[in-house]
């Protein structure tokens, strides 16, 4: 190996590292409670007990919750189940509240206010993208340019050359999973809110899959993230593309 070659990685410091655990930990709530949610759909299906119009695709409302603590499951054992597994979506939906609420607190720290307010100037990012963005880069201008930036997160196509061919494919399976999904899931949003990305979404899908054009504006918006966290100014529709 030659002198230079080798290059360290970067290590967060330890209140860093501790903003993450209690991300990660909420996402990890979140998805318990998706899962339980789903059983219970799963559960009223199997027994043929089917959900009422006015709670049609299961909005998890109160009084949907309300009616099924009292639908009659016929068997006693069907009822008490059901009963667990409703107690237990309670208690997730609770979970989720306090910590979401205890997230929303830590981001309005000194140590994250600033860039937490440049982040939801960018329209499609929500407050937890915005959170999920701070914790898990930590220090945008670690990366020298955009494009190891999005190395990071994992926008890029995967390239595959053969002599003078050279075939851009799929979205590289190295990724940061969390941030890539969270922008994805952002871009969607965005080419509602932003009238340039919604005109960018229109022009593009009549020649390309939306999912490709939704990659495309993720990327954009991750080009956007990283202009206003290192010149540390608000999003500009006039300015920032």
């Amino acid at each position: 190996m030659q002198k230079g070659d080798l290059k360290g990685i970067h290590i967060p410091d330890e209140q860093q590292e501790a903003d993450r655990v209690l991300f990660r930990h909420r996402k990890r709530i979140w998805k318990d409670l998706t899962r339980c949610k789903n059983r219970i759909k799963g559960m009223l299906a199997f027994s043929g007990i089917d959900i009422p119009e006015q709670y049609d695709n299961a909005s998890w409302c109160n009084n949907f919750i309300v009616w099924l603590q009292t639908i009659d499951c016929v068997q006693k054992s069907r009822r008490t189940a059901l009963n667990y597994m409703t107690g237990q979506m309670i208690f997730l939906r609770k979970e989720l509240l306090k910590i979401s609420n205890d997230i929303r607190s830590m981001l309005r720290e000194p140590r994250y206010k600033t860039n937490y307010n440049l982040l939801r100037s960018i329209p499609g990012i929500g407050p937890l993208t915005a959170g999920s963005i701070l914790v898990e880069i930590g220090d945008v201008k670690r990366f020298e340019t955009f494009y190891r930036l999005n190395n990071f997160v994992g926008l890029l196509p995967m390239e595959h050359t053969s002599g003078e061919n050279e075939d851009k494919g799929t979205l590289t399976v190295r990724r940061h999973r969390q941030l890539r999904s969270d922008l994805i899931e952002s871009a969607w949003t965005a080419k509602r809110t932003d009238p340039a990305l919604s005109l960018y979404f229109d022009e593009q899908v009549k020649r390309k899959d939306s999912k490709i054009v939704i990659v495309k504006i993720a990327r954009k918006l991750l080009n956007r993230i990283r202009y206003v966290l290192i010149n540390q100014q608000s999003y500009d529709y006039g300015i920032v593309k």
